[in-house]
């Protein structure tokens, strides 16, 4: 059992999206801006992929293929750059938090077998004392060396792009450059035992251009409405275990106490567990910030691994 040290280095994974002021994929001044799991995007940005369908990122098009094999929608990829800087996130009133990732222990597989497997199981909080609009994610998640894509199992409370409402309830995302896929959200309830797993399903590669191609999978166990299959040329190499939150103006409008990520399990596709030290990592870039939140590593593996995410009031 080991607690973590202090970090002195912002997850380049976090970098990416805490700066919640500037949207990516801004091109029509006239759209309105959510707030996702990976920062704000613009409503046209955002996606809805019906139960049993895939997205398939390929040359510059995304698709979203139905479990029949037609193509539902199609959008144009584009680079994970950001949009004009006068399009900001969208803002309810003064907020006493930073907004965007406020804890996110990462590890970085550098191994030459891509990680083929990470869950990790979590217990859905109780409803926040105040309830005022705030949105509120937790999840796992797996992303890329250039950052512009992340998959993840997310537990969501309030309304977001994918709907809910004043309770707790679970979808898949996945974000490729400046699009948004999200699949149906099912409600849960507080107390219920959740397991979140990313899968890679398979990779391929292409004998004429020798590149790989890459399948992965985001689920909760049990619940298979949740499932989103996503295929891509980007191997994804970082892993986090996340707090998100846009809006509360106050600590009694998150949770009390603490989440614990705990069995967190991941395997390499060559079949072997790799050395996981994780990174304790939030908007600061250290254990415990001026907000209050806090993130303890009590088992720091990739075997049966525990990470505390810490609230403001205990």
């Amino acid at each position: 059992m080991a607690s973590s040290s202090l970090a002195t280095q912002i997850s380049p994974a976090v970098s990416q999206f805490q700066n919640l002021n500037i949207v990516r994929g801004a091109d029509n001044l006239s759209d309105d801006v959510l707030n996702t799991p990976a920062g704000p995007f613009l409503r046209s940005k955002i996606h809805a992929v019906p139960q049993g369908a895939r997205v398939a990122h390929i040359d510059n098009l995304i698709h979203i293929i139905s479990s029949n094999g037609t193509t539902i929608d199609t959008a144009t990829f584009s680079k994970n750059t950001v949009g004009r800087p006068n399009i900001g996130a969208p803002s309810r009133r003064s907020a006493q938090f930073s907004e965007g990732y406020v804890v996110s222990p990462y590890w970085h597989n550098t191994d030459s077998s891509p990680v083929a497997f990470f869950s990790t199981t979590w217990s859905v909080p109780r409803i926040p004392e105040t309830v005022d609009g705030q949105i509120l994610y937790l999840f796992n998640s797996m992303e890329p060396d250039t950052f512009e894509s992340v998959i993840q199992p997310v537990l969501q409370f309030g309304t977001t792009p994918a709907g809910g409402g004043n309770y707790w309830a679970i979808a898949s995302w996945f974000v490729i450059g400046s699009d948004v896929y999200y699949t149906p959200l099912t409600q849960v309830l507080p107390g219920r035992s959740l397991t979140g797993v990313i899968t890679l399903e398979k990779t391929m590669k292409d004998l004429d251009t020798n590149a790989t191609s890459f399948s992965y999978n985001s689920v909760f166990e049990g619940f298979p409405i949740s499932s989103l299959s996503m295929s891509s040329d980007l191997e994804l190499k970082w892993l986090q275990e996340s707090l998100e939150i846009h809006g509360p103006t106050g600590p009694t409008e998150l949770p009390r106490g603490k989440t614990t990520m705990s069995s967190i399990n991941i395997m390499n596709q060559d079949g072997l567990r790799p050395t996981v030290t994780w990174a304790p990592c939030n908007a600061t870039g250290v254990t415990d910030n001026t907000d209050g939140f806090g993130c303890s590593i009590v088992v720091n593996s990739g075997h049966n691994g525990k990470i505390d995410i810490i609230y403001p009031l205990q």
